[in-house]
């Protein structure tokens, strides 16, 4: 008798969950007729029109410029293995540190200051620090302090806010009630 109860306690908790359910997403179903779908022409034109549109930009635009190739003063007969921290260029100047006061402004003056060139000693030098400290080579704990750093500095972020309610940004409206 006892069973019976418990599976007709059970049926009732399972229909009241199943009343309860949240109706199907649409975007997960597959929709009741695909055939009818609005304007299936248009639609593969149109796709077929950006695709084009990217196979100009690419053969027109960025093929033309030098993003992601070599560096031009590179010779693998000469420097061997390309080295992406490494400077090939032709003329290589006294570093900075060594450079004298009455030398400096002629130092200044030799520098490249194109948006290119500056790029490119930016990721010479992100590389250089790539190699240097994330290396699998030659670990270094510094990649796992810097990162351990970092996860606390947000998860205290994160808690701080949390607890002083500092996410709610109500406080800020104009008109408070």
């Amino acid at each position: 008798m006892s069973q019976i109860r418990s599976k007709a306690r059970l049926d009732r908790v399972v229909e009241w969950f199943r009343k309860e359910a949240p109706p199907k997403l649409y975007l997960l179903e597959k929709p009741p007729h695909p055939r009818e779908f609005p304007f299936p022409c248009f639609f593969k034109a149109f796709g077929r029109f950006w695709e084009r549109q990217g196979v100009h930009f690419y053969n027109n635009v960025f093929n033309k410029t030098e993003i992601g190739l070599y560096s031009k003063d590179w010779n693998p007969r000469v420097h061997g293995i390309y080295c992406h921290w490494r400077y090939y260029g032709t003329n290589r100047d006294v570093p900075f540190t060594e450079v004298k006061l009455s030398d400096l402004r002629a130092w200044f003056g030799r520098r490249n200051y194109s948006p290119r060139a500056i790029w490119a000693e930016f990721m010479r030098l992100f590389y250089q620090y790539r190699r240097d400290y994330f290396s699998a080579y030659h670990v270094n704990p510094i990649e796992f302090l810097f990162r351990m750093f970092f996860s606390w500095m947000l998860f205290f972020w994160v808690l701080r806010g949390l607890i002083l309610n500092e996410f709610d940004h109500t406080k800020e409206a104009i008109y408070h009630w």
